[in-house]
């Protein structure tokens, strides 16, 4: 279903602000991180059991060159008093970094809680900020969807006592308010022009939870969908590959090599289908995140680079194919074609287990910014990539793989008259 929602995220934030978000595996707070990381640097600690003192903080800021700190009042509802008292003092504390607050009033988990202890202390954390350097931004209540267990967001355990006619917004329209304030300063309030009915909040957010990127991509390995792990499901649309590649090409291929991590199960199930060696020839340089939500080009192609190495006596003189979930940017496999440029390998295939992503996704599961397979036929791919064929999973093939885990064809995959012959 598609929901006519403002979903332009824009990101005004002038260039030289890098943030740290504090409890950032909160549901909000993942939201955020994840956007505003498509144009920005922001590094995020996860909130466990206890908040860190103020020194670990300032070590925190001062490691990843932080100018601005970030909470959601998301923690205020995990933490307790001798915790809440120690946020108290790293804010008051924080004098030469700005400090943001973004208060959300009726999270729809609230319920669970002690509602007049949470307002106290949201009404506390106001009166301590500086209004001269921090931002307080607050709004009613919201749903969204990320990659997290599905069962903790809060779309899937409305009871009955909330009403739709409750002020309620999709996260990722608050979240383009916030980041047009980061630069301001004060008591802000989110004020939408025109706010969505809770149906289409609510459409539009399941539409993003079901959305077929979050099963190729998103969601970690070991979670649990329809019974089976990511891992499994990833692993049939690896072996799935095997009917789109011609026998002669079978047959001349040497290994299997997968983009680490994004590549792993799908090249696994490929291997063991086609009875391949599965040889892990390129690697991560350092555990430094995902380039995927960098949404300048350059910068995501660099982060890339300084990520990716090859150990390249594994691929000299041989010929193999190499598999990644998908191709968006094509980013990723453009420096892995770069690399292979400077070793002795035979001949290089490329195998997606998804169709040709044609599009930018629509439930802003994707940045804003142009797909290679837009104007790109697979002659072109092949030349861009300098390789010697490149072979997609073919669009049935997918929806009958991941229709029975429960998520639905993505918008962005679709048929398009320049790869009909893949889809034969």
């Amino acid at each position: 279903m598609r929901v006519n929602i403002d979903r332009d995220i824009r990101l005004f934030v002038p260039k030289h602000y890098k943030f740290l978000l504090f409890g950032g595996n909160f549901l909000f707070s993942k939201r955020l991180y994840e956007i505003v990381k498509r144009n920005h640097s922001i590094k995020r600690t996860d909130f466990i059991n206890e908040v860190p003192d103020l020194e670990r903080i300032k070590s925190l800021l001062n490691h990843y060159n932080s100018d601005t700190f970030i909470i959601t009042s998301e923690i205020l509802l995990k933490i307790d008093d001798t915790g809440f008292y120690k946020l108290l003092d790293i804010i008051k504390n924080l004098s030469s970094t700005k400090f943001i607050f973004v208060s959300i009033l009726k999270d729809l988990s609230i319920s669970k809680y002690n509602i007049k202890s949470f307002s106290n202390r949201i009404k506390i954390v106001k009166d301590t900020l500086n209004y001269d350097k921090d931002l307080y931004y607050e709004f009613s209540s919201f749903i969204t969807y990320v990659d997290s267990n599905i069962q903790e967001n809060p779309l899937f355990n409305l009871n009955e006592s909330f009403s739709p006619n409750n002020e309620v917004h999709l996260a990722d329209d608050v979240i383009k308010d916030i980041i047009k304030s980061f630069n301001k300063l004060g008591k802000l309030t989110y004020n939408p022009k025109k706010t969505p009915s809770f149906d289409k909040i609510k459409n539009y957010a399941l539409s993003q939870s079901k959305c077929s990127l979050n099963l190729i991509y998103r969601k970690n390995p070991n979670e649990i969908v329809k019974d089976n792990s990511v891992a499994y499901w990833r692993n049939n649309l690896g072996a799935s590959l095997k009917s789109t590649i011609p026998t002669d090409i079978i047959n001349s291929l040497d290994s299997i090599v997968p983009i680490p991590e994004t590549g792993k199960y799908y090249a696994q199930g490929l291997a063991s289908a086609l009875d391949k060696p599965y040889i892990e020839a390129f690697y991560k340089q350092s555990e430094i995140g995902r380039s995927f939500d960098i949404n300048n080009s350059a910068k995501r192609k660099q982060f890339i680079t300084s990520k990716l190495g090859l150990i390249e006596d594994l691929v000299d003189s041989k010929t193999i194919g190499i598999v990644d979930e998908a191709i968006f940017t094509g980013s990723t496999l453009k420096v892995v074609s770069e690399l292979l440029k400077h070793t002795q390998v035979n001949k290089v295939y490329f195998f997606i287990p998804s169709p040709p992503c044609i599009s930018r996704c629509i439930y802003n599961l994707q940045p804003n910014r142009k797909m290679l397979c837009e104007d790109k036929s697979i002659d072109d791919l092949i030349t861009y990539f300098n390789i010697d064929g490149i072979y997609f999973q073919s669009l049935d093939t997918f929806n009958n793989i991941i229709t029975p885990a429960g998520f639905n064809p993505s918008c962005c995959f679709y048929e398009k008259n320049e790869y009909k012959r893949i889809y034969n």
